[in-house]
């Protein structure tokens, strides 16, 4: 789970589930009671933003687009995700071909760049 996520009070992970809804420049949690009640325990909103890996990815690909390629979206992307202050590098991966999904990343090498920001 993400560093900046805690269970509703009473509850635990078992009773629960979290939905996260992932947009450009906004992520929502959502965790809801299980069935058959699915009711809405907890809400947080935070903001989202690109990793410079992701940046450097999406750039290459318009020097290609110039060049009359065509914009392909490359995996894995990831994005930072902050929320009460706190920040975690999720990864979208296309496991799938038509659904990209999101992990936290533990890999050093992409959350070197929100630590060094952190203790700035």
């Amino acid at each position: 789970m993400p560093k900046w996520y805690t269970l509703p009070p009473n509850y635990s992970r078992d009773e629960v589930t979290i939905e996260i809804i992932h947009y450009l420049k906004a992520t929502k949690i959502i965790t809801y009671s299980l069935v058959p009640e699915h009711k809405i325990l907890k809400e947080q909103v935070g903001i989202s933003r690109q990793h410079p890996i992701s940046e450097a990815a999406d750039e290459e690909e318009r020097k290609r687009v110039r060049k009359g390629g065509r914009f392909e979206t490359s995996f894995p992307r990831y994005h930072i995700i902050t929320i009460d202050g706190i920040e975690e590098v999720f990864e979208h991966r296309d496991d799938k071909g038509t659904v990209a999904y999101l992990y936290v990343s533990d890999d050093p090498k992409i959350t070197s760049y929100i630590n060094s920001t952190q203790n700035k």
